[in-house]
């Protein structure tokens, strides 16, 4: 396996996102704003990765960076090989990337079977605070961030959250620490699911936040098993949803109506099912949004703490919702126009919204 090489650059269809082709091993590096700004985003692995699957992952990112005034975008990076050989990939690819890297322009973040845990080589130079990959609680940093974030954006939309009902649509530390922010908060969690497994009930939010954290064969466990689209049933007062790319379908948009939708995640709306909510009188919290505060510690100083990273994260959280919800279209395109303006004061705006 090579340690050194040049990388390709091409373009996709997006003339604002640059792909290029690793030498070193098979896989790629996909830039959003071009060699405009420094980029982050996640590694990602996994032999059927393709570039032109991968803008929603940079676009998300950059459009959240719009919404707290930062010049920096979104990248990810796809490589392509067996998951025996990651360590030495790894490796391989952080020596042909050692001149972005070393300077800081790539900033990587743990993704698809490649744990935070494997990226040391990778994070040599990261500007980024240290803070940011602290345990707060039962969770990590930016899991209590995004959930800072969905509840913010919950409240915006439903303003108090005593005794309203909630389905959540995912797993992982994110969703924990959501489930436990929302009871805590007077809302009850009457259905969760991912892929094939959905319980819906009185669900408690202990066992809930347990059972997320452990998977989905846990999350089975809880029994109280529904039907996977029960998820999108418009019986309740909210919806949050966002495990993968697009998972509100256009189908699950129809069936919700105009039951308001917080998403997490990376884009996971599909733009059908954005149009579908609106003309059913919906409104819906983007992922760029909601999760803005992991934006926030990747642009945050070197010295900056936890407890700094969360109290930034609420000014910039307050002022960016107030923007979006103020905005006549609704919070979705409220927040990417509000991105795209201030993208216009540095860059090329990019071409296309974080949709799926």
């Amino acid at each position: 396996m090579a340690t050194s090489a040049v990388l390709t650059p091409s373009r996709c269809h997006d003339a604002h996102v640059e792909t290029h082709q690793l030498s070193s091993v098979g896989g790629f590096a996909l830039i959003d704003l071009g060699a405009s700004a420094a980029a982050v985003g996640p590694a990602r692995l996994g032999t059927k990765l393709l570039p032109s699957n991968a803008t929603p992952y940079v676009r998300d990112i950059t459009y959240g960076f719009g919404l707290i005034g930062a010049q920096l975008g979104g990248m990810t990076l796809g490589l392509k090989v067996d998951p025996a050989d990651r360590a030495a990939a790894i490796e391989a690819v952080a020596a042909e990337l050692s001149a972005d890297l070393g300077s800081g322009r790539f900033r990587l973040d743990a993704g698809l079977r490649m744990p935070a845990s494997a990226l040391a080589p990778f994070a040599t130079a990261d500007p980024r605070p240290a803070s940011r990959l602290e345990a707060h609680g039962n969770v990590d940093l930016m899991a209590h961030l995004d959930a800072l974030g969905i509840l913010a954006s919950a409240e915006n939309l439903l303003d108090s959250l005593e005794g309203k009902s909630v389905s959540i649509e995912g797993l992982g530390p994110t969703v924990a620490a959501t489930v436990a922010m929302f009871a805590a908060a007077g809302a009850t969690f009457v259905r969760c699911g991912v892929k094939k497994t959905c319980v819906e009930g009185d669900l408690d939010p202990q066992d809930l936040a347990a059972a997320v954290i452990s998977g989905e064969e846990a999350l089975g466990s809880l029994g109280h098993t529904a039907k996977p689209w029960s998820l999108w049933k418009p019986d309740v007062d909210l919806v949050i949803a966002g495990s993968a790319v697009g998972v509100v379908s256009d189908a699950a948009a129809t069936l919700l109506g105009d039951t308001p939708i917080v998403g997490y995640g990376t884009a996971p709306i599909a733009t059908k099912a954005l149009a579908s909510s609106m003309k059913a009188g919906g409104s819906i919290v983007p992922s760029f949004l909601s999760t803005l505060g992991r934006r926030v510690a990747d642009s945050a100083d070197t010295d900056a703490t936890a407890e700094q990273l969360i109290t930034t994260t609420g000014a910039k959280l307050s002022d960016a919702l107030d923007v979006a919800f103020a905005h006549d279209r609704g919070p979705f395109l409220g927040a990417c126009i509000a991105a795209e303006e201030f993208i216009g004061t540095w860059n090329d705006p990019p071409f296309g919204r974080p949709l799926a």
